[in-house]
């Protein structure tokens, strides 16, 4: 997810409906485990929670077989991906209110 074409594919196979579920579970999983593991990357950490957000989104039920199928791999990581679901309100609280910012001043 370094570059911005690959995590525009990646919203798009988000967004499209006729992702595969399986390919969305996989995906969520990735991201979980990139997002818990990253390093003080900001720009990459901005794009998984962002990838992250849109998925429970659009997808609720496939992001918590992910969680549960990360958290059964690795007992560990429970306590983290707890608040890394708790955090994705944030974000995409945040992307609303910088929506809003964004469209008053092109106002």
């Amino acid at each position: 997810m370094e570059t911005s074409a690959s995590s525009e594919i990646l919203e798009a196979i988000i967004a499209t409906q006729s992702s595969p579920a399986s390919v969305i579970e996989t995906l969520t999983a990735s991201l979980l485990k990139n997002a818990i593991n990253a390093d003080d990357d900001n720009n990459v950490t901005i794009t998984t929670r962002r990838l992250l957000a849109q998925v429970r989104q659009r997808q609720p039920q496939l992001l918590e077989n992910a969680v549960e199928s990360c958290a059964q791999e690795d007992e560990s990581l429970k306590d983290a991906l707890e608040q890394l679901i708790i955090s994705l309100s944030t974000v995409r609280l945040h992307t609303y209110c910088y929506r809003i910012v964004l469209i008053r001043t092109l106002v």
